[in-house]
């Protein structure tokens, strides 16, 4: 038996070696998403499934390259969940770290453990009626 002309990256007139760079890509960016392990494996699988005619003359090859990725590293997150002032129930993420503790945002305004603003006029008022519960 001869191969003549059956090269891998020429079959189906290029098209194999064309998706095996896609799903390269795809491994390549899953390697340099931060948000992945860049030590863990990734895999790139190529399945040719073969078969032939009834006169063993025609052979028909089906090809599939397939890549299994990191997934994303998981990130924690704190909702708190609490009854508002008409009773109804109301989540909300916890931006600050700890409920009731306001916090600096990435543009330097201070922010409610919600991450809504606060406005001035709302700090004077819980400081004046922390003044006249220890008066």
């Amino acid at each position: 038996m001869r191969l003549n002309n059956v090269k891998l990256s020429e079959l189906g007139q290029g098209a194999l070696q064309e998706l095996f760079e896609s799903e390269l890509e795809k491994v390549i960016e899953n390697i340099n998403d931060i948000n992945t392990d860049p030590t863990k494996k990734r895999k790139i699988t190529m399945t040719i499934d073969i078969k032939s005619d009834e006169y063993r003359e025609i052979i028909f090859a089906d090809a599939k390259v397939k890549s299994n990725l990191v997934s994303m590293d998981s990130t924690g997150i704190k909702l708190f969940n609490i009854v508002d002032e008409n009773g109804e129930r109301v989540v909300n993420e916890l931006r600050s770290g700890a409920k009731g503790q306001a916090f600096i945002d990435d543009d330097g305004s201070i922010k409610n453990d919600d991450g809504s603003d606060i406005d001035e006029k709302s700090k004077t008022k819980k400081t004046s009626k922390v003044h006249q519960i220890y008066r």
